[in-house]
């Protein structure tokens, strides 16, 4: 199948990627902002996940599928994990 230039029918895209057409999705990448997936997952299932999907819409255009999770930065020591 031929796509006309410009066209993306699918993409699997980090928020790394996505920030500089939609700034606010942006703060997903900040280091350390979620310990564990429960989190991000609680985080963007809430009404704050909703004003981000809302503002990428608006902003870059790209409607999302669902979301997905991969690698967080986190602190730990000895004593507590």
């Amino acid at each position: 199948m031929k796509l006309p230039l410009g066209s993306l029918v699918f993409s699997k895209l980090t928020s790394d990627n996505l920030a500089p057409f939609s700034t606010a999705v942006g703060i997903l990448s900040l280091l350390y902002i979620f310990e564990n997936v429960d989190q991000a997952a609680k985080t963007v299932m809430s009404p704050v996940g909703d004003d981000l999907s809302a503002n990428r819409i608006r902003d870059s255009g790209v409607r999302m599928l669902g979301w997905t999770f991969s690698g967080f930065h986190v602190l730990s020591n000895s004593i507590r994990g």
